[in-house]
């Protein structure tokens, strides 16, 4: 199956000649690109949610469409003088009606530029009465509607060079692609909006024509080609080519801003634990080592920022989203069982900390992200002054904690807009010799002062004024969350943990739970209000994360659930020849349906599908989903296996990293991929031993399963066939370990069990 990625080349190149490169000048005019997705937001206070369109603020505003939109990022942008409609069939029939183009402008609350451009470009009047007269005018959160971003990133890219948000591009009334641009001043959109009109009014249908081409090349689906197995010697060769382009210093791979992206590193880590490969565990323990020492992670309150503006991990932009940390917690949790690494613990439970302490809906659910700025100033609640340090803890002390986190007069960071500067992001750098002359505390004192000063440190920050936190709930970011948790109960045996897990599912399969059609899910809530179609990475994620919370805890009716969404999405986003879309077969789309095929920072819906599909067939014996898993593996094989040869350096680049998840399905789907069921009385400390030694190490290629000492009962069989004969032996539990349904000889000796669930992979 060959995927056509809509590249600015390509499309440019489609495009050359014609009237709307040329009158608009847009292929790319060298102005700002935001193409990682930019910092979080400036705090804009939209008043709250209104009756709805003409309603007025305390201060005399007059609200737009966007009153009554659930969405932060559309409260925010309810009093703009811009006309902001919602993506919806009133705002789509008035183009159509009145024959005008669309302007579509695309965003999420913790997006830092695309605040920018509010308060520079969408809160100008004179640029709302032009937008108002010529256009109109939709807002889009991105975290509410991923589809519509999805549709017009492509184009964005190939028409004006760059991609991002804020994703602003013009429509025709059909709802394709003319022209469009991330972030611009007033000034420079003003330009472009105005070329556009003139465009649109002497040269229309030659813009007509030109927006088809477009559109049917951003709307181009997969063509099946030849398949081929993912087989082991094709992920050494990937592994093989990551090590030239390695990060030897920093960790991570050699990019100027650095992104933890850890489907990459989760990939790394099981290739290490399948073949023992020695540079695979160098790159991935660098790479944790130094984000978690780095301004990447908020040494003060737990938890990681998104990503950082350099190669050292040091100044990140300093929005806090859920996926990112709820990603980073499950890997680090995992690589301190796997290396027995209290650092590696500390941080995972830490992350987790945070995320309950600050993060938690209380009725179950996780909310979706903090913002980078603090009453309109970009980090200014993370930084710190050497003078302060001094006041938290005095002279003495206040010399070892500057020296400990790396606080300087002259700082690392200033903020883009010059309104602080020579303010230190806080990193774990310091040797403890050079804290110690520093400061002239003993080797004992420093020791022990980042415990006894961090919460007296954490309490001088929140009396700053703090970042905004969105109060929306994802499904898919939940489903990662509900993984984390589980994955932590499981190492740590912490409650608290447990009854995390079990929140989110209960949130999400009564709030999102949708019913018609029967088994579909709400992408989002926010004050529990659902709203949206989800998404395929919701039900995949959230399947996954009911798959394991049952092995962590046994809880039967997460597993159900998480049939139901493997289920639901298999009838209604997968089609013919390894197609699984991104939307369902009943949601309309755009420009048509769209595939997703590549893990970015967060995994794609297929490959985590493909994952909560062999879950499935081991903790059901739906046999029948590993052959789908295989089958569809093998159709991307002509993308997991491309290589490029930069004719500059001489590297040979993979682009099996761009699908990283799919390369750790297929470590699973290779196998040994082992389903284990242990039968015994669950009072019995002798279960619980080798329940623990089951759900121990994070080892994601064991799933384990309970029944009582006598097997389980008729309704338990009904669900899961794949335990029928599974009883306790004798008067001691037993073990039984399987293969695609294939058993060893069951065995009541905790150590034969471990030896068993071990085989085919090194740790």
């Amino acid at each position: 199956m060959t995927i056509r990625i809509a590249s600015p080349s390509t499309l440019c190149r489609l495009l050359v000649g014609l009237l709307i490169c040329a009158m608009l000048a847009s292929c790319n005019d060298g102005t700002k690109t935001e193409g990682a997705g930019g910092n979080t937001a400036v705090t804009i206070d939209g008043g709250g949610k209104q009756e709805g369109a003409g309603s007025v603020d305390a201060e005399g505003r007059k609200a737009n469409h966007l009153a009554g939109e659930n969405s932060l990022y559309l409260q925010q942008h309810m009093f703009n003088p811009v006309d902001w409609y919602p993506w919806n069939d009133e705002a789509l029939d008035r183009a159509v009606e009145e024959n005008k183009l669309i302007f579509l402008s695309v965003g999420y609350s913790s997006c830092h530029w695309c605040h920018v451009m509010e308060e520079d470009v969408f809160e100008d009047q004179a640029v709302a009465d032009y937008l108002n007269e010529h256009y109109i005018c939709i807002k889009v959160d991105r975290e509410e509607r991923p589809d519509i971003d999805a549709t017009y990133q492509p184009a964005l890219a190939g028409l004006a060079g760059e991609s991002g948000w804020p994703l602003n591009i013009f429509l025709t009334p059909a709802k394709k692609p003319v022209t469009g641009c991330t972030y611009r001043t007033s000034q420079e959109f003003m330009a472009l909006a105005e070329r556009v009109t003139q465009v649109w009014e002497e040269n229309r249908e030659d813009l007509l024509d030109q927006s088809d081409q477009v559109a049917s090349f951003v709307a181009m689906l997969p063509e099946t080609g030849e398949a081929a197995d993912i087989d082991q010697a094709l992920l050494d060769e990937i592994v093989a080519a990551a090590g030239p382009i390695f990060d030897e210093t920093w960790g991570g791979f050699m990019q100027q801003q650095k992104f933890p992206t850890p489907v990459r590193w989760q990939f790394i880590m099981h290739y290490f634990r399948k073949t023992g490969d020695e540079k695979a565990k160098q790159m991935l323990v660098k790479t944790l080592d130094e984000m978690m020492r780095g301004g990447l992670y908020d040494h003060i309150g737990g938890g990681f920022h998104r990503y950082t503006v350099d190669e050292s991990w040091t100044v990140p932009h300093f929005e806090k989203l859920l996926y990112d940390n709820a990603q980073l917690a499950s890997l680090y949790i995992e690589a301190g069982e796997l290396f027995d690494d209290e650092r590696y613990r500390f941080v995972a439970k830490d992350t987790l900390d945070f995320m309950l302490r600050e993060m938690q809906d209380p009725q179950g659910g996780f909310y979706s992200s903090f913002d980078a700025d603090s009453d309109g100033i970009e980090g200014s609640f993370y930084c710190f002054t050497p003078d302060e340090m001094v006041t938290i803890a005095g002279e003495k002390d206040g010399a070892a904690l500057n020296a400990l986190f790396g606080i300087t007069p002259e700082g690392n960071f200033a903020d883009y807009h010059g309104k602080i500067a020579n303010v230190t992001v806080l990193s774990r750098r310091a040797k403890p010799e050079k804290v110690m002359e520093a400061s002239g505390l003993s080797s004992e004192e420093v020791d022990g002062l980042f415990d006894k000063y961090r919460q007296q440190i954490r309490d001088y920050r929140a009396k700053r004024i703090p970042p905004t936190l969105d109060k929306k709930v994802v499904t898919s970011w939940n489903g990662l969350t509900l993984s984390a948790f589980s994955a932590a109960y499981s190492a740590y045996g912490d409650d608290k943990y447990r009854e995390a897990a079990e929140g989110i599912r209960q949130y999400i399969s009564s709030t999102h739970m949708k019913g018609n059609p029967t088994g579909a899910l709400y992408r989002a809530s926010t004050e529990h209000d659902p709203v949206g179609d989800a998404m395929l990475d919701d039900y995949a994620n959230f399947a996954n994360g009911c798959f394991d919370l049952y092995q962590a805890t046994g809880d039967a009716d997460a597993l159900a659930i998480g049939v139901e969404a493997v289920t639901f999405a298999n009838e209604h986003f997968r089609a013919e020849d390894a197609v699984w879309y991104m939307t369902a077969d009943y949601v309309e789309q755009p420009l048509g349906r769209r595939i997703e095929v590549y893990d970015t920072v967060e995994p794609c819906g297929i490959s985590q599908m493909l994952k909560a599909l062999l879950k499935v067939a081991s903790l059901t014996g739906e046999a029948e989903y590993f052959e789908t898993v295989s089958a569809d593996l093998a159709a991307y094989h002509l993308q997991i296996a491309n290589f490029v040869e930069d004719p500059n350096s001489g590297m040979r680049f993979s682009n099996g990293l761009e699908m990283a998840n799919w390369l750790d399905a297929a470590l699973l789907s290779n196998g040994p991929y082992y389903e284990l069921v242990v039968a015994g009385d669950p009072a019995d400390p002798a279960t619980q031993e080798m329940l623990a030694i089951a759900r121990s190490g994070g080892r994601n290629y064991v799933l384990p399963m309970q029944v009582p000492a006598a097997g389980p009962d008729a309704n338990t069989l009904s669900r899961q066939p794949v335990l029928q004969g599974k009883q306790q032996a004798g008067d001691k539990p037993t073990a039984f370990v399987c293969k695609k349904g294939s058993c060893n000889a069951p065995t009541s000796d905790p150590q034969e069990m471990l030896k068993q669930i071990s085989s085919g992979w090194v740790h």
